[in-house]
């Protein structure tokens, strides 16, 4: 699925930084195409056509204000796609092979327009090649990333506690561990991938509240989506205050989340490429940090009269 998604996006983008790269070394603009600038050249090209994609989308069912909604929503996604592409080492790997495969078809004596020419062939060809191979790697992470974190979420929600008192007091309580556990849920995940496993020390008071007011934003911008910019802009300053005043950048919900990410990332096993095997350890840690940070949130705000006897989440 992830390499047969690749495919369209990346092949026409593929075809137009080929054509460029092509046209500047037939033209002796360049001795050798770069493979940075082409990968940059290629994400912000997918960027662009997501973009076109929303708010013609948007345009259709809202009008202006349902075009504006969707493009801010999807510049969400585009931000941690693109994450993931760096990250995993994607984009560097198509970015290499895009660069190699017009270096080889360009002759700097070629000409702009035979350049252009030759370089969208291999730049079409190879991106098609590359979104598969890559697609398919990241897949296979992804995958094995899921069953990991999935497995040892189970652990964290056991450790929630319920409320002890009255019906009225206890319900009031549940609301409020709903809310912030729910905007605690991503600022756990980004957490655990912005902190390094080998990191013992608990993250600090700034990198915890900028984490938690820019999760909290996000998170809120999201549930306002059907309000158009305006409930967008509210859910936002909502859930950055929630986040900010709440358990979301706490001490303890910090080291809650970076002791069952330890834990779950010492077991794991080879992919057989580093982009697979980053991909595992992104989403892994990720779902790890969000059930932690949200079964953490829940309790700070419900605080019961009992401690959980369940053992620590990661433990398994």
């Amino acid at each position: 699925m992830f390499a047969a998604g690749r495919l369209p996006t990346n092949v026409a983008s593929g075809l137009v930084v080929g054509g460029v790269q092509g046209f500047r070394k037939g033209s002796g603009k360049t001795e050798e195409t770069s493979p940075v600038s082409t990968a940059i050249g290629q994400v912000s090209l997918n960027t662009l056509w997501g973009q076109a994609y929303a708010g013609a989308t948007g345009f259709l069912i809202g009008g202006p204000v349902g075009m504006a909604a969707n493009m801010a929503m999807d510049a969400i996604g585009a931000g941690a796609g693109i994450y993931v592409f760096v990250k995993n080492g994607s984009a560097k790997e198509v970015g290499k092979r895009m660069a190699d495969a017009v270096d080889s078809a360009v002759k700097k004596d070629d000409g702009a327009a035979m350049g252009t020419i030759k370089g969208m062939g291999a730049g079409g060809w190879a991106s098609m090649k590359a979104a598969a191979v890559t697609g398919w790697r990241e897949g296979k992470g992804t995958g094995a990333g899921l069953v990991d974190g999935t497995k040892v979420a189970w652990d964290s929600l056991q450790l929630t506690r319920l409320p002890k008192e009255g019906l009225l007091k206890s319900g009031l309580k549940a609301t409020a561990g709903i809310a912030t556990a729910a905007l605690a849920l991503p600022a756990g995940a980004v957490l655990a991938l912005a902190t390094p496993v080998a990191e013992r020390e608990t993250p600090g008071l700034l990198k915890r509240l900028a984490i938690a007011g820019a999760t909290g934003a996000a998170t809120g911008a999201a549930m306002g989506f059907l309000g158009g910019p305006v409930g967008m802009a509210v859910g936002a300053g909502i859930g950055a205050a929630v986040n900010l005043i709440g358990p979301a950048g706490s001490k303890k919900l910090a080291t809650r989340v970076m002791t069952a990410v330890r834990r779950t990332e010492k077991k794991k096993d080879e992919l057989g490429s580093d982009i697979a095997n980053n991909n595992r350890a992104m989403f892994s840690k990720s779902i790890q940090g969000s059930f932690a940070a949200a079964s953490q949130a829940w309790n700070i705000s419900v605080k019961p009269d009992e401690a959980p006897k369940s053992v620590d989440p990661g433990s398994v």
